[in-house]
């Protein structure tokens, strides 16, 4: 299986420095490169699509250099962080020649810049920073950082690692049922399931939108396209409850259920619940962290930013559907049966 690396940075200015890299890991066995020049046309917002790309990477490089750019670069070492993945960090030397357009003079921009600079070398474990000059002695450096972790990964392939995506229906006082389902995955194979529910959007005309507002023909058609994906045989949990007043504890108590049933004795997940607020993930860590589960991220996403989340949302919907007696509901459950585990 390859690594994938995940290359964070400005575009115009740093195009270069991205392709050098890329001839390099080209030249390396097991390692694919994961950068913005491939994520082609999709329906998600670019920030979406780098933040998702980065939680099915293994390693993340980051290049910073004059510019902050529109922010994605800062918060997609955010999200590094937040799935807790190796950083290897480079900057651009101060003393080399700059062309005047590859520097911000944004006061505000160059400040964000400056800031996430000297926060970076404050120092953090897992991550290592250096200084480059030119492109090939960054894809140099490169090559001679990654080698460490590519021996790490060897070493430690035996542990499984899976991504969690959550979703709830009826969190609200005057719903009749609390549903909770989430969908595990293995992470190597987050990415090709991505595209292919994106696939599946387009062809079925569901697009993006969220399971209420999707016409009963355009459901069945999804539906009907699911039971061909083997990935995700046993791989659908759900709860259904008669209260909702205890959102955070439910959720978590699902997420538990399924975390022990789904992964192996080595394992490490991370969790993406969709619209989860911080008062809420501070709750639902707190439960995760009492049962000793090798949890390594969790963050609150909208459903907009995942095809795997808007998946998680239809399983939610199909299943409050299903509670609320709709036809349609019938003949689609049992076609994707297998898919389903309903946890007690």
């Amino acid at each position: 299986m390859a690594i994938r690396i995940f290359v964070s940075s400005t575009w115009e200015d740093l195009e270069p420095e991205r392709k050098a890299i890329e001839n390099y890991l080209h030249k390396m066995q097991n390692t694919d490169f994961v950068g913005m020049e491939h994520f082609g046309s999709r329906p998600d917002t670019p920030r979406a699509v780098s933040l998702r790309e980065v939680n099915h990477s293994n390693i993340y490089i980051g290049i910073l250099a004059h510019r902050y750019g529109s922010g994605i670069t800062e918060e997609e070492y955010r999200r590094a962080r937040e799935v807790d993945i190796p950083c290897l960090i480079y900057f651009k030397d101060e003393e080399e020649p700059v062309k005047p357009k590859y520097v911000d003079t944004d006061p505000v921009k160059k400040a964000k810049l400056d800031a996430l600079k000297s926060e970076i070398q404050s120092g953090n474990e897992n991550l290592t920073i250096s200084f480059f000059k030119n492109p090939d002695q960054l894809a140099a450096m490169v090559v001679t950082d990654l080698q460490p972790f590519l021996n790490l990964t060897v070493a430690v392939k035996s542990e499984k690692r899976y991504c969690c995506y959550v979703d709830v229906s009826g969190q609200h006082a005057d719903s009749r049922h609390f549903i909770v389902a989430a969908i595990i995955l293995e992470q190597h194979c987050c990415y090709a399931l991505g595209n292919k529910l994106e696939s599946m959007e387009r062809t079925t005309g569901k697009g993006v939108r969220k399971w209420r507002n999707t016409h009963v023909s355009r459901k069945k058609h999804y539906l009907s396209l699911l039971r061909e994906i083997p990935e995700l045989k046993d791989g659908i949990f759900f709860m259904s409850f008669e209260e909702a007043e205890r959102y955070e504890e439910l959720t978590s108590e699902l997420l538990i259920k399924a975390i022990e049933r789904k992964t192996t004795a080595e394992y490490q997940i991370s969790i993406s619940i969709d619209g989860l607020r911080k008062r809420e993930r501070r709750a639902v860590s707190k439960s995760l962290s009492s049962k000793e589960l090798k949890w390594k991220g969790l963050q609150g996403e909208q459903n907009q930013s995942s095809a795997i989340l808007r998946l998680a949302d239809a399983v939610v919907g199909l299943i409050k559907d299903r509670n609320d007696n709709r036809p349609y509901t019938i003949e689609c459950f049992d076609l994707i049966s297998h898919c389903f585990v309903e946890l007690e």
